[in-house]
């Protein structure tokens, strides 16, 4: 049973304050009913009270807030909002509306009404999440579990889109670093040989063409550039400024072929002697040294094909 609200305490004061409490007929409780039957919190209830009136005859009354009662509180519970007091065929019948703001048993307090004084009134608020009859009632029920987030329409497929779109792009990198890429390396290299090389091939046709007569000097050196440049964009990045002896002594893990650092230190050497020394090599001996130009070449292409 819970206490008398402090609200309830001053609509009853002030009801009160509108009749004298010992000069009041006094009320027995009749039938009570409530309309709705069963109410929840914040619900409007209308309860009429059959009334057995002992001490006098009351006078009928209808009063509401402003009229005859108090404006409610803020904290009141119940709520009373009308009281009017009727006399029927088979009696008196009380009148009241409230407004209930807590779940479970309740009273309207016995207090003076008009020229009468009511009687206590008990009733019970359903709850929301409880059953008809309250909170014993078997069709009470707990609080639901809380649902998860629903996802707005379409996510499903805008989340297999983006991962399909994604593995995509993935498998399109992938591609790019195993396939791509290195057959594009491949490509640059072997147009970067074949430049080399006909631009080689093309030296020495000159040579041969031309370079049979005159100083030798001219001739050698020319020889010696073309092959130069040949072996440093093919084979060894420093070949412009490497010695004859240099050349011989590089690893073989360097070289296309085991003794090709030699035959071109050979050739090379040769073409020193002419430039430098003076040494007149005549048209035999020019021409074989384009022809030994050309072999060492085509060993090294030979030995770069069998490495790859």
């Amino acid at each position: 049973m819970r206490g008398l609200p402090r609200s309830a305490l001053v609509v009853a004061a002030a009801l009160l304050a509108l009749w004298s409490a010992t000069a009041a007929p006094t009320a027995r409780l009749g039938k009570v009913t409530f309309s709705p039957t069963v109410f929840l919190v914040g619900q409007t209830v209308t309860a009429t009270v059959d009334l057995v009136v002992d001490g006098g005859e009351p006078e009928v009354f209808s009063l509401s807030p402003g009229a005859g009662l108090p404006a409610p509180t803020a904290d009141a519970d119940p709520e009373l909002r009308s009281a009017s007091l009727a006399k029927g065929a088979a009696g008196w019948v009380l009148s009241l509306v409230f407004v209930p703001w807590s779940p479970g048993p309740g009273r309207l307090p016995s207090m003076v009404v008009g020229s009468l004084r009511s009687p206590e009134i008990r009733y019970v608020t359903a709850s929301v999440l409880g059953g008809k009859g309250g909170a014993n009632d078997a069709s009470a029920r707990d609080l639901s579990p809380p649902k998860p987030q629903r996802d707005p329409p379409g996510t499903t497929l805008y989340l297999y889109g983006f991962l399909l779109v994604a593995a995509t792009v993935l498998f399109i990198i992938i591609a790019f670093y195993l396939w791509v890429l290195p057959g594009a390396r491949a490509l640059l290299a072997r147009w970067k040989s074949r430049e080399a090389w006909v631009a080689l091939t093309r030296t020495l046709d000159w040579l041969e063409t031309n370079g049979g007569s005159g100083d030798a000097a001219p001739f050698y050196a020319l020889l010696s550039r073309a092959f130069r440049l040949y072996l440093s964009k093919r084979f060894i990045e420093e070949a412009e400024a490497l010695t004859p002896g240099e050349f011989s002594a590089l690893p073989p893990s360097r070289l296309p072929d085991p003794g090709f650092g030699k035959e071109v230190s050979r050739l090379l050497g040769e073409a020193d002697l002419a430039r430098f020394a003076g040494q007149p090599f005549a048209a035999p001996a020019r021409l074989a040294a384009l022809r030994r130009a050309r072999e060492l070449a085509t060993t090294a292409e030979e030995g770069a094909d069998v490495r790859a």
